[in-house]
């Protein structure tokens, strides 16, 4: 079995807002972020469907948002909080990708960081 790499490319949007952080009160959904990217071959950069990308939070492990990736090699994670996350790719075939150490999320306006 030929093994490839996998390479994230990410863009962050979100709301403009400012946001309070709290581990006891949920962010309100308009102050929440979402990050949207491209899983694609590292040799020639072609997209990748079907790709399972996931993001664990560091602080809560419990939480966990798994999507797969389009036949564009597209993915979306909706919803998300502030705290430090870590971001992987993973497909079958291929050798897995794990984005930075940690990536942080955080408002101010939404914006996105490493650790």
């Amino acid at each position: 079995m030929k093994i490839a790499w996998l390479a994230l490319v990410l863009l962050l949007l979100g709301s403009s807002g400012l946001a309070q952080t709290s581990k006891t009160t949920p962010t309100p959904k308009e102050e929440q972020c979402r990050i949207a990217g491209m899983v694609v071959k590292l040799a020639g950069s072609e997209p990748l469907r079907k790709t399972r990308v996931s993001l664990q939070s560091v602080d809560d492990r419990t939480r966990t948002v798994v999507v797969v990736t389009d036949t564009d090699g597209r993915f979306e994670l909706k919803g998300l909080d502030p705290g430090h996350y870590r971001l992987r790719a993973s497909r079958q075939g291929y050798v897995s990708y794990e984005y930075g150490p940690t990536i942080r999320v955080r408002f101010s306006p939404c914006a996105l960081g490493k650790k």
